[in-house]
């Protein structure tokens, strides 16, 4: 069915067990009379699991079809990657369903953020997660264009579209009183004495956080998700997570990524804070409070350069 011939509706709509379980039969016979768990449900998507052995994936709004479909494009040729990632094997379409659907076999393991928030917790995951980024952030612009992603067309790290934003989340935050929020825009102020420069040079996850990190029993990393935000762009965009770690595994994260220069560093900077505040009314509205404390915490670690040097400068 194309996309021409479908029926859009102008907002979210809602999906339970019984629904999915329709259509999956409708779109998937080969898998039987299926057994379905919910496994999730974020903005853009309600996310099952199959049989124990699929997750198939529901776009609730037109965003997460769009997220989607990234996926379906770049995932199946993107190799090489020290973790574990997702491969969309199963594409359903049914009439009256507005948007296409994928299916991926199971990966195992939980999101970071459900498995704890304590910060003793997050040494495991330092250098895989920095070694993984590296070597995401090594296949250039010419090879994620081949694979299919898109430009950043939303301009996540555009610095000068993006602080303004970060501020009205920052206020808005600030009125749930759980963290002095001051010390973040004092950053933000005097990053914007001289704004860094985004250079489009790699392909990004787009949406990298320890909520999309899986780990198993013990902690360990095991596989990262959720890459309806895959594109081509700035890797400051991913590296806002190493504000996730205190400061001593900071700087084991940037020894094992690799260096960075100064206007990178303030460019992440401005990612974290917007990133981290969106997360953080995200998580409190969601009741998800392993990814609240994520966010409170990078913001908390931020703040703490308000009037110190900021990574690669001098004091």
């Amino acid at each position: 069915m194309s996309d021409a011939q479908r029926v859009r509706p102008d907002s979210e709509i809602c999906l339970g067990i019984e629904g999915a379980r329709n259509l999956i039969a409708r779109a998937f016979p080969k898998l039987g009379r299926a057994s379905i768990v919910p496994l999730g449900e974020g903005l853009d998507n309600y996310a099952f699991v199959v049989n124990d052995a699929w997750v198939v994936r529901f776009p609730r709004r037109q965003m997460g079809a769009d997220c989607l479909a990234v996926e379906r494009r770049v995932l199946p040729g993107l190799r090489g990657l020290p973790l574990a990632i997702p491969a969309p094997t199963l594409h359903g379409e049914v009439e009256d369903y507005p948007w296409p659907f994928l299916g991926y076999e199971y990966l195992n393991g939980r999101p970071f953020t459900e498995f704890s928030s304590a910060v003793d917790e997050l040494e495991p995951l330092v250098l895989p997660t920095a070694r993984f980024l590296a070597t995401l952030h090594a296949i250039d612009t010419a090879a994620g264009r081949e694979l299919g992603a898109p430009e950043d067309e939303l301009r996540r790290v555009d610095a000068d579209f993006r602080m303004p934003q970060a501020r009205e989340r920052l206020a808005s935050l600030a009125k749930d009183g759980r963290l002095d929020l001051a010390p973040c825009r004092r950053v933000l102020d005097r990053i914007a004495d001289d704004p860094p420069e985004a250079r489009v040079t790699c392909l990004c996850h787009g949406d990298f956080g320890l909520r999309h990190v899986l780990v198993d029993d013990d902690g360990e990393p095991m596989g990262v998700v959720d890459w309806g935000d895959v594109h081509v762009g700035d890797p400051a965009v991913d590296l806002a997570v190493a504000w996730s770690f205190p400061e001593r595994l900071r700087d084991r994260f940037w020894s094992a990524y690799g260096p960075i220069d100064a206007e990178r560093h303030r460019l992440v900077l401005v990612r974290a804070i917007g990133y981290a505040a969106a997360v953080a009314a995200w998580a409190t509205g969601a009741g998800q409070e392993g990814a609240l404390a994520d966010a409170l915490r990078m913001l908390d670690h931020v703040g703490q350069l308000a009037d110190a040097p900021f990574p690669g400068e001098t004091s």
